[in-house]
């Protein structure tokens, strides 16, 4: 091989690599399949194990991005983390996070954080935040939601701008809205106030019997 500085340990670790540098590939087929790329980090069994290119990518986790096959700059821990995704620039940390099941979904700029959460994610979703425990399984192709808490979700798979706050909270039916959960916020009236709708969950300028849902 042409390839240099490379480090494998285990089983058929960075077996097929020809042309590739500096990767670390530690455990049972990691990086197997690797032919070409450069600076890829990869231990657990099966971690990275169809990848044949991509740069930078650092995968922890047996069977952490397993049907990847070539992506540039993510970061995938935990057991099944990161599973048939193609997209560049994510991180997603806990058990099957960002684990879809459609394979070749192209996800990009994510931040997914939580055991089995964003599992939905899909080609066309991008610049999403998502923490919390099973949070943001509902999100397929939507853009720029912040989801916090566990169960936190949108209402529809392509929303993009909610904002949702909250154990098993989901945004309202528009997109640019904040949502909180209808427990912690006390409803308070008068003079540049938010006002906070009690049934929805949602914070709006408008009086609640004239909410601008933004979209």
């Amino acid at each position: 091989t042409s390839g240099a500085s490379n480090t494998a340990v285990g089983n058929s670790a960075l077996l097929a690599n020809s042309t590739g540098s500096n990767h670390v590939a530690i455990g049972h087929n990691a990086l197997a399949a690797m032919v070409a790329g450069t600076s890829n980090t990869s231990i657990g069994v099966d971690a990275g194990s169809t990848m044949v290119a991509g740069a930078d990518n650092v995968i922890i986790g047996d069977g952490a991005m397993i049907a990847s096959t070539s992506c540039n700059q993510n970061v995938a821990i935990g057991s099944d983390a990161m599973a048939n995704i193609q997209g560049d620039q994510n991180v997603a940390i806990g058990k099957s996070a960002m684990g879809t099941s459609v394979a070749g979904s192209t996800p990009a700029n994510n931040v997914v954080i939580g055991a089995n959460s964003g599992t939905a994610m899909t080609t066309g979703a991008s610049s999403n935040i998502v923490i919390g425990r099973t949070a943001g399984t509902t999100l397929q192709t939507g853009t720029n939601n912040v989801l916090l808490g566990d169960t936190a979700n949108v209402d529809n798979a392509a929303r993009s701008g909610a904002i949702v706050i909250g154990a098993s909270t989901t945004s309202v039916a528009a997109n640019n809205s904040f949502t909180v959960q209808s427990a912690s916020v006390r409803n308070q009236t008068g003079p540049n106030l938010l006002y906070f709708d009690n049934t929805t969950g949602e914070i709006s300028r408008a009086a609640v019997s004239g909410l601008d849902h933004g979209g």
